[in-house]
């Protein structure tokens, strides 16, 4: 039993050993480079070069009679909570909602329609007399997409 104990508990440790162990090998120091701006400086220059655009930038801008809400919580239907990364409230443009989800990665507007179109039938819902429009924004790709 003591041999099986000590067996046990030295696949323990080298188990765990694995887990924290992660080895990334280069072959060249343009690679390692590369990988190193793409992980600690892509993010950054890419949601600048993002926010900047102007499609998305009329979105940020501080207006009187716009409200803005991130990461606004709502209860659908079936009681699940869901998470909505941005709306901006536009009193002046006849009381208008445009709902933003922000997405990385490659397009999939028909992943995506459902999602939105359960959030837009949500804030229907909640500010009835609003016009919901809805807004895709894939900040790596720099594209904006209006459902």
């Amino acid at each position: 039993k003591k041999e099986k104990r000590k067996e046990k508990k030295k696949e323990k440790r080298i188990k765990k050993k694995r887990r924290k162990k992660k080895n990334f090998f280069f072959n060249d120091t343009a690679t390692t480079e590369i990988y190193t701006l793409s992980l600690h400086d892509a993010l950054p220059i890419c949601l600048t070069d993002f926010l900047n655009m102007p499609e998305i930038k009329e979105y940020f801008i501080d207006k009187p009679g716009r409200g803005i809400k991130t990461e606004a919580e709502f209860v659908d239907k079936t009681g699940a909570l869901r998470r909505m990364d941005r709306l901006v409230f536009d009193e002046e443009k006849k009381k208008e909602i445009i709902l933003i989800d922000f997405k990385t990665g490659a397009e999939n507007n028909e992943a995506y329609k459902k999602q939105m179109s359960d959030y837009t039938a949500i804030l229907k819902d909640v500010y009835k007399d609003f016009n919901i429009k809805a807004v895709i924004a894939y900040i790596d790709l720099k594209k904006i997409v209006r459902m």
